[in-house]
């Protein structure tokens, strides 16, 4: 038993002894992701950004949409948008490029030597390197809309938070989805799927909210309001709006008491099932791929 529990957890050692060569390995994927195109990794960036722009034309000029969160109403558009988009997207790419790790990294995964459990949270960490220049992104946009009280405060130290939860949410998943999709070659598509469905459950671009906001709300739409409210990328999406739009602390909220416990028990749960799956299956990684 006491070798068993040491080679499970041999592979969170394992990701800990090899950080600086994942490191390296993240940067150089997400370089080879866009090589050969005109337009190189700038690509990388390009596509959110569109996907930002058209979203906030169509629902701010087209639907006359606004934002509201925390009882605050009538926030503009993009200053809503973009903290649960930017967290978004970096969520689904994440899982999206990490299902594809070991048969993308095949001729490293035959290697003896080379230690498998880090090519999944490689792929985390590229789509991280991503994320830090939409962090950037959003503060232009706060600083855009700062003169109608939308200045970047104090409260944004807490990204790091919401950056932590969701590596240890990503990193479980991706040990997961990635074992999976070793066996079963249809799991990129599965995954693909889910998260189109996540990207209108969590949700992205409309707001949850709405669900009760309006007179005598049924059963039905307080049933779904908390039902989706349940999703962890939820907490995640809605966390980086609520510190950047209404500077409240990620333990203050009206659903801290029952989100925080919920999301970091989901979460290390993920993780440590994760671990569990890669560390059952990697032994027929290089016979099947």
């Amino acid at each position: 038993m006491k070798q068993k529990l040491k080679n499970f957890f041999s592979i969170f050692a394992d990701l800990w002894h090899s950080k600086r060569l994942t490191v390296k390995l993240a940067w150089n994927d997400l370089r080879k992701r866009y090589a050969g195109s005109m337009g190189g990794i700038i690509w990388a960036y390009v596509v959110p950004l569109m996907n930002i722009v058209v979203m906030w034309f169509v629902f701010q000029y087209g639907f006359k949409s606004t934002g509201s969160i925390g009882g605050q109403g009538n926030i503009p558009y993009i200053v809503w948008l973009v903290p649960g988009y930017i967290m978004w997207s970096m969520i689904s790419d994440s899982l999206m490029q990490a299902t594809n790790a070991l048969p993308e990294y095949a001729y490293l995964v035959k290697k003896v030597q080379f230690k498998t459990d880090i090519l999944p949270p490689m792929k985390v960490l590229s789509s991280f390197f991503v994320h830090c220049f939409f962090l950037l992104f959003a503060l232009v946009i706060f600083l855009i809309f700062g003169n109608q009280g939308y200045w970047p405060t104090w409260a944004w130290l807490q990204i790091p938070y919401y950056l932590i939860g969701a590596a240890v949410l990503l990193i479980g998943l991706s040990w997961l989805l990635s074992s999976l999709a070793v066996f079963l070659k249809d799991m990129a598509q599965i995954v693909t799927i889910f998260l189109q469905i996540g990207f209108w459950a969590t949700p992205v671009f409309w707001d949850l909210e709405s669900l009760i906001a309006v007179e005598n709300p049924s059963t039905k739409r307080y049933v779904a309001y908390y039902i989706l409210k349940c999703n962890p990328f939820y907490y995640l999406v809605n966390g980086y709006r609520r510190i950047m739009i209404t500077g409240t602390p990620f333990w203050a909220h009206e659903d801290a008491f029952w989100q925080i416990p919920y999301f970091w028990g989901f979460s290390l749960l993920m993780l440590f099932l994760g671990a569990l799956a890669f560390q059952k299956t990697k032994k027929h990684f290089a016979d099947v791929l």
